[in-house]
């Protein structure tokens, strides 16, 4: 499991269409191969909140 400070401290390369989730927050990047951590944008929305509500 990964927190969003540990994601953001160690600023990984995800691989191409590699789903990573921050433990803490529910929210989740999708890789490109290129961008590291901090310069993707958070991805999803709608229907993944509805699924998987974030922790309160």
């Amino acid at each position: 499991m990964y927190t969003a400070a540990a994601l953001a401290a160690t600023n990984p390369v995800l691989f191409a269409g590699e789903v990573v989730y921050e433990s803490d927050t529910s929210r989740h990047k999708i890789g490109d191969g290129v961008k590291a951590w901090n310069a993707l944008p958070y991805a999803g929305g709608g229907i993944l909140r509805a699924i998987f509500p974030p922790n309160e």
